[in-house]
């Protein structure tokens, strides 16, 4: 039941695009981005609120696609479904055929957020269509990109419902709805697998010799090529990825929230040596020292939970989920369930197999470092700016350090015995001698006290007020862009911005580096590079699939030949 869902919400997400743009208005008045200015965190919180609603209620993803379907399909894509009845009219959403329609409420709520963080910019009808892209991809559909800036009707009639198709009537009376909004008897198919296949079959007989040929090549290649890092990489390979690590992230967060920090700590470490290819992950040999080892990655934890996740992966589709997409999911779900937005995230990396200690430094700001040369490397060598320096920085709104990291601020500054750091709020000094004693390595604090496992915006506050717990933090206000940043999310009404930013710098973060094609491996364990036979049975595996492929590929040529 699941797979044919999926494969339905696929074609339903076609539909709704088609229906969206033919009969919604002019597709020249609408765009992608509409709201990049007006309300640059619309999308994300339309995205958040769906995912809340669709995590407690998981059928309300079929309800809210099918609630944008019946306001599309009457008088177009203008939210009057929405609307009440009056005393002296009987509205849409109180028709017959429209009795059973759920999710008006979810909408509503939506629609609060919207109005609390962007007064009167963003139209229900958009809201729709962008709580049903949000919906497919949540069930494990596809996502896209959708065009904006519908405004709301003010009509709704529960007599315009006859436009409705009449889903259980007569096929040609269906065709012919369909076909008064512009959509064709395809749009009506559910087996799209298998129409797309009859069409390319039979545009294959028609076709002549050598377009043919390029046709038979230009699909070998299509099907044989290896995914780059997209959306939804593990869709057919292993369907129940995502869930598997949401599930197990849920569990360990759980029975010990703290470990958030850890994990998502671990993820950016991984990245910032070598890229996103979970190098971190690799044990010490005998002839190698590993990243994990080196000095600086000393306070660095949370491995046990990779490992975990991965075995439970390993049950489920041997194979198949990298070491390093494990830990890139298992880190977006520590900001999802420690209160942060949902990030829709790229998968399909591989994993690498050099992990020595001696890079992490090459990679890292020198001792002495200023913001400047911070934001330096991260331009240089990551493509990063100094906004994403400010925003990655916000991770520190969970999480734990060693009093180590910051006993120098407290008792050595400068070089100076019994110094403590200036810039550091003299009472934040205090209340840190209190809990780091001179010489205590061991002992952790919050990196955000006030609410040290929830993601939230209130460690800028903390470094605004010089209560920022690591130089890096305080390192902040001494530039004008990160400390404007630092300024803006410290007196903020609410979190949707920094969201909004957070999500499109994470993302970008988990891209650096990352392996693909036939660079890395699908390691088995993520604490060891695969032996030979492990690396040579993946690769029998991949060479079995491509061949099916290439088999079911030519059968079909040959039935039209």
């Amino acid at each position: 039941m699941a797979t044919i869902f999926c494969r339905r919400t696929a074609v339903v997400a076609m539909l709704l695009i088609c229906l969206t743009m033919c009969t919604g208005p002019a597709a020249g008045q609408l765009a992608v981005g509409y709201y990049s200015k007006t309300c640059p965190a619309a999308e994300d919180i339309v995205r958040n609120e769906t995912a809340a609603a669709i995590s407690a209620s998981p059928d309300l993803a079929a309800a809210l696609l099918r609630l944008h379907y019946h306001d599309c399909f009457v008088q177009g894509c203008d939210a009057s479904v929405l609307l009440d009845s009056t005393p002296t009219n009987t509205a849409e959403k109180d028709s017959k055929p429209n009795g059973s329609l759920r999710g008006f409420d979810v909408v509503a709520r939506v629609k609060d957020r919207l109005e609390h963080a962007c007064p009167g910019t963003v139209s229900c009808a958009d809201i729709l269509a962008l709580m049903a892209r949000d919906a497919v991809f949540l069930a494990k559909g596809p996502t896209w990109a959708v065009a904006l800036g519908r405004r709301d009707g003010r009509v709704s009639s529960a007599g315009n419902c006859g436009e409705l198709p009449p889903l259980h009537g007569d096929i040609d009376l269906m065709v012919q709805s369909f076909a008064a909004k512009g959509l064709d008897v395809k749009d009506l198919v559910e087996e799209i697998d298998r129409e797309q296949l009859r069409k390319a079959m039979v545009m294959a007989a028609a076709s002549p010799p050598l377009l043919l040929v390029v046709l038979l090549l230009t699909t070998t290649a299509m099907m044989t090529a290896e995914a780059h890092v997209e959306i939804g990489a593990y869709n057919k390979t292993c369907p129940q990825a995502e869930d598997i690590v949401l599930k197990e992230m849920t569990a360990i967060l759980a029975r010990s929230p703290d470990l958030a920090g850890p994990v998502l700590r671990l993820l950016s470490v991984d990245c910032f040596v070598g890229g996103c290819e979970g190098s971190i992950l690799l044990d010490s040999t005998a002839n190698n020292t590993s990243e994990k080892d080196s000095p600086l990655n000393q306070g660095v934890g949370g491995y046990e939970i990779v490992d975990a996740i991965k075995a439970k992966l390993e049950a489920a589709c041997p194979g198949v989920v990298s070491c390093a997409d494990t830990l890139a999911l298992a880190a977006r779900d520590s900001i999802r369930l420690s209160k942060g937005p949902f990030i829709p995230l790229p998968t399909g990396r591989r994993d690498g197999n050099r992990s020595v200690a001696a890079d992490v430094a090459l990679n890292s700001p020198p001792p002495g470092a200023t913001m400047a040369d911070i934001i330096a490397l991260f331009a240089n060598k990551f493509n990063l700016t100094a906004k994403d320096v400010a925003v990655l920085s916000g991770a520190h709104t969970i999480g734990k350090a060693r009093c180590s990291t910051v006993s120098p601020r407290l008792y050595n500054f400068g070089g100076k015995k019994g110094a403590s750091d200036p810039t550091l709020d003299a009472n934040y000094t205090a209340t840190l001698r209190g809990e780091c004693k001179p010489g205590d390595n061991a002992t952790l604090v919050d990196l955000d006290p006030p609410t040290p496992t929830v993601f939230d915006t209130d460690y800028y506050a903390l470094v605004a007020g010089k209560r920022g717990l690591l130089s890096t933090d305080a390192a902040l206000l001494l530039d004008p862009a990160t400390s404007a940043y630092v300024a803006a999310q410290a007196n903020a009404t609410s979190s949707d911005e920094f969201f909004s930013d957070f999500a499109k710098s994470f993302v970008a973060m988990s891209k650096l580096g990352v392996l693909t094609h036939q660079k890395g491996e699908i390691r088995q364990l993520c604490s060891k590079v695969n032996t030979p036979t492990t690396h040579n049975a993946a690769a029998a595996r991949t060479t079995q699939q491509t061949a099916v492929a290439g088999m079911a590929l030519a059968l079909a040529v040959a039935l039209v030949l």
